[in-house]
C-alpha cells in the first residue's frame, strides 16, 4: 500500500539530472545528516513524481478515504520514530500547506512507532476536493512526517426531461435523463428499463398524467429531479360520412347506425318496387314533410343538399325542385298511394335524389340504405 522513500534514494534521483538543479538546492543537501529544507524537498517532490508524504519512512492510514464534512476519520500510523507528541493537521486549504489552524491535536504520542487507538478528527466543512491528513513533529525534525490523501466527493445532480411533454392515451414520449456524480439511479414510477443507466432514455405510453422522480446516489449525497407528462384522451372519432338505414319489408322494426327504431307502418311491395311511410323515409333522410289535402300533395324538403320533392298521389309523375320527373320510366303504374290513413312513397324514387345517397336490396327481404350526413 505504501511506497517509501529514503534520502538515498532522492539523491540519486536529484544527481541524474543535476544538470536541472538549481545550485542553491545542491547547497541545502547533506547526505549526513539527512535534513533537505521544506521548500526544496516539495520541489523535488514535484519535479521527480515523488509523494511528499512518504519519503522519510513514516506512514499514516485513515478511514474511510472518502466522505462528507461532518463525518469522524479514523487515524492510525506506523514508523513514527519519535516519542516526542505528534501533531495531526487537515489540510483545510488544499493547498498542502500547513497552517497553525488547520491543527486538529497537538499531543499525539506513540506507542512503539505507532499511533495508539482510536484516534479520530472530524472531517470540517470545507468544498469537495481532495485534501490531506498531516502527522507531524514540532519543531521538525527529519525524517518525521507523514500525508495521506482524503477524498469529499462532489455531490451528485441528476436532470430529467420528457418530449413531448403532452400525448394523447396510447401515444408514446421519450423519457431522458442524465446524472454526474451518481453511483446508481433509481425513478418513480418504474419504467421498462432494469438497472437504470445513470444517463440514458426509454419510450414511455402511461395511461394517464405521470410524473417520474430520479433519484441520483452517490459518494456525495442524493439529488432529485422530476418531469411531468401529460396524458390527455383521444378526440372523439369524426362521425361517419353516411347513415346507414336498415329496415326490411313487412316489418315496422328498423335501424338507424345499428340503433332499433319503430315505425308506424311496415314497408311492403307494390309492383315491384318498396313502398315506404313517406314520413319515416322524410325525416329518416334529415328531411321535412308538409301535406296539402286539396290537392293531395306530399312535399318533402331537405337542406343538406336543398331539396323539394313534390308527390301527388296516384301521380306517376313528381316535381323536383320545379321540375317534372316521372317515379318509374319503366312502370307508369308506381304512384304514391294512402294505406291505412299512411301515404306511401316509392322508396328507391325518393332515395335517389339525394346526391350520394345509395340502396341496396339483400334477398329476401332486407334493404339497406346510405345515405350522406
Amino acid at each position: 500500500m505504501y511506497d517509501t522513500y529514503g534520502p538515498e534514494r532522492v539523491m540519486n534521483l536529484i544527481l541524474s539530472k543535476e544538470s536541472n538543479l538549481p545550485m542553491a538546492l545542491r547547497k541545502e543537501w547533506n547526505l549526513n545528516s539527512r535534513q533537505f529544507e521544506d521548500g526544496w524537498l516539495i520541489w523535488a517532490c514535484k519535479e521527480f513524481g515523488l509523494d511528499f508524504g512518504k519519503l522519510y519512512g513514516p506512514r499514516i492510514s485513515i478511514s474511510p478515504s472518502i466522505g462528507l464534512p461532518g463525518r469522524d476519520l479514523s487515524i492510525s500510523g506506523e514508523n513514527l520514530k519519535y516519542s516526542t507528541p505528534y501533531r495531526i493537521y487537515f489540510d483545510l486549504n488544499g493547498n498542502y500547506s500547513w497552517d497553525p489552524n488547520e491543527v486538529f491535536t497537538d499531543s499525539v504520542t506513540t506507542i512503539s512507532g505507532t499511533l495508539p487507538d482510536l484516534i479520530t478528527i472530524t472531517v470540517p466543512t470545507v468544498q469537495p476536493g481532495k485534501y490531506y491528513v498531516r502527522i507531524d513533529l514540532e519543531p521538525y525534525v527529519a525524517p518525521s512526517e507523514a500525508n495521506i490523501a482524503f477524498t469529499i466527493p462532489y455531490p451528485p445532480t441528476i436532470s430529467t426531461s420528457v418530449s413531448p411533454t403532452s400525448i394523447e392515451k396510447g401515444k408514446t414520449a421519450s423519457l431522458t435523463w442524465s446524472s454526474t456524480n451518481a453511483t446508481s439511479i433509481t425513478v418513480t414510477p418504474s419504467i421498462n428499463i432494469s438497472p437504470l443507466p445513470l444517463s440514458g432514455s426509454a419510450t414511455i405510453s402511461p395511461t394517464s398524467t405521470t410524473t417520474y422522480v430520479f433519484t441520483a446516489t452517490g459518494p456525495g449525497g442524493t439529488a432529485t429531479a422530476s418531469t411531468t407528462l401529460t396524458v390527455t384522451e383521444p378526440p372523439p372519432p369524426p362521425p361517419p360520412l353516411y347513415r346507414t338505414v336498415e329496415l326490411r319489408i313487412g316489418s315496422t322494426i328498423y335501424k338507424v347506425d345499428g340503433v332499433t327504431n319503430t315505425m308506424d307502418a311496415a314497408p311492403y311491395i307494390e309492383e315491384g318496387r318498396t313502398m315506404v311511410p313517406v314520413r319515416f323515409l322524410a325525416e329518416g333522410l334529415g328531411g321535412t314533410v308538409g301535406w296539402d289535402n286539396a290537392t293531395k300533395t306530399v312535399t318533402v324538403r331537405f337542406t343538406k343538399p336543398i331539396l323539394e320533392i313534390k308527390l301527388i298521389i296516384g301521380n306517376p309523375t313528381a316535381i323536383v325542385n320545379g321540375l317534372k320527373v316521372p317515379i318509374d320510366p319503366k312502370n307508369p303504374k308506381v304512384v304514391p298511394v294512402i294505406k291505412n290513413n299512411r301515404t306511401f312513397v316509392p322508396l328507391r324514387f325518393l332515395v335517389e335524389q339525394i346526391t350520394g345517397s345509395t340502396i341496396e336490396w339483400i334477398p329476401p327481404d332486407t334493404i339497406i340504405m346510405k345515405l350522406p350526413r
